[in-house]
């Protein structure tokens, strides 16, 4: 399992979408006041897309791979702090 779904599943949140990460990110962003988690999971999509589609010119996965890798280390520290909120995302 991966850091972000890690952390969702440790706070009950929905994860099993494209729809809910895209949603859980948002969310984590919101709690923790960082507006990097919005965009380097935007990053992180984009890279996903490219696995598929195979339109980044090297240099731009290089780019997008150290961008995520800020991503999974913020996530690390956000779950080695402890608890947010566990509500549900968006009433799911």
């Amino acid at each position: 399992m991966n850091e972000q779904a890690t952390l969702y599943a440790a706070r009950g949140w929905p994860h099993g979408q494209h729809r809910h990460l895209y949603e859980v990110a948002q969310r984590l962003a919101d709690e923790v006041g960082d507006n990097q988690i919005r965009a380097r999971f935007a990053i992180a999509s984009d890279l996903h897309a490219n696995f598929y589609e195979d339109y980044l010119r090297p240099i731009d996965v290089q780019f997008h791979l150290n961008e995520v890798t800020q991503l999974v280390q913020r996530i690390e520290a956000i779950l080695s702090d402890g608890p947010l909120s566990d509500g549900p995302v968006n009433g799911a």
